[in-house]
């Protein structure tokens, strides 16, 4: 079996793949990491829409997001106290920020968790 078939090994080539390889390697590791952590997952899909200045999606993101993450997902994670108020903290500055240049209907207040 052969990588280029027909053609000659070319060191410059072959050193090129691995180093290509190996910065795949390290963002595949860099994803599988942030994963793991659904918190952080989370704000960083948040701060993207956010970013792309997506605020349909954002906003219904953010009413699952809601939803979903409430005392109990924050006792059963084992997560303190510290990590669900740094959590809204960061998710409800997003919104508002998201609320004020989108003038949209949704409050700030109008659905704290």
């Amino acid at each position: 079996m052969s990588l280029f078939p027909g053609t000659d090994y070319n060191y410059g080539i072959m050193k090129n793949l691995i180093f290509e390889l190996n910065k795949l390697l390290e963002r595949f590791i860099v994803v599988e990491k942030a994963g793991q952590d659904k918190l952080i997952e989370t704000k960083n899909l948040l701060s993207f829409l956010n970013e792309k200045n997506l605020p349909k999606l954002f906003i219904k993101k953010f009413d699952l997001i809601e939803r979903s993450y409430d005392n109990n997902y924050f006792n059963r994670s084992n997560l303190g106290i510290k990590e669900y108020y740094s959590f809204w903290h960061d998710a409800l500055i997003l919104k508002h920020n998201v609320s004020i240049y989108t003038k949209s209907d949704h409050s700030l207040y109008d659905s704290f968790p």
